[in-house]
């Protein structure tokens, strides 16, 4: 509290307003409801961008900066009666089509088929529902995760939310489930579903992370978990 309290002070000092954003893990939320508790304030909840949100953005900023630009175009009044010439064929919208997509191209391939972030966190929250609504049911299948251990951590910039984008991205699924994850300084650990388990191995041991090649190896014991 104190530190989240020193940090968002800075944003309105000497009387000025402004706005506190609050990046977490869904299991630091009991911590958001203590500071609530604690400030008499309540947290607005907001959601990650999707990577279609993304490259909307970045094509809207693109075109934005065209229609606005007052640069000097003298050093390429030369080369323009060639240029016109050569797309005098092209209609207006063919041509806006194709040079919105040369300029976004390398956008779209980063951002357009990413995971959404948000979407396990919304499994978790209708879980988390559906676990109050009453105790699991006596003899109800466990559904077993297997622990990875891996050769990149927070010196390589992996974090939770990557490594489980990382996850999705390699196996081409949203759907695994992802248990426990401890990131270390040069290592990693984590469960997963022991389902996806030979995909999971398959696809890590083929990728890299900044630049780095992933070792993968499962780790011996499993862990349990009930499904109610």
């Amino acid at each position: 509290l104190a530190s989240y309290t020193h940090r968002s002070g800075r944003t309105g000092r000497a009387g000025k307003e402004g706005t506190s954003v609050v990046i977490i893990h869904t299991r630091e939320m009991h911590k958001i409801k203590a500071i609530e508790r604690i400030l008499k304030r309540k947290f607005e909840r907001g959601l990650l961008s999707t990577g279609r949100d993304i490259c909307e953005k970045k094509i809207l900023d693109l075109t934005d900066r065209l229609k606005s630009d007052d640069a000097d175009h003298s050093h390429i009044a030369p080369f323009l009666p060639s240029v016109i010439e050569t797309l005098a064929s092209l209609k207006r919208e063919e041509l806006i089509k194709r040079f919105l997509s040369l300029q976004s191209s390398g956008i779209m391939e980063h951002y357009l088929n990413a995971p959404d972030l948000n979407v396990r966190e919304q499994k978790r929250d209708r879980m988390a529902r559906h676990r109050k609504s009453g105790p699991p049911v006596k003899g109800s299948p466990r559904l077993k995760f297997t622990r990875f251990s891996l050769n990149v951590g927070k010196k390589d910039g992996v974090h939770t939310t990557r490594l489980i984008g990382e996850i999705n991205a390699a196996t081409g699924s949203s759907r695994i489930r992802i248990g426990k994850i401890e990131i270390r300084n040069n290592s990693a650990l984590l469960e997963a579903d022991s389902r996806f388990a030979p995909q999971i191995l398959g696809a890590f041991r083929r990728r890299m992370i900044n630049g780095k090649p992933v070792c993968i190896e499962m780790v011996a014991g499993t862990a349990n978990s009930r499904i109610a």
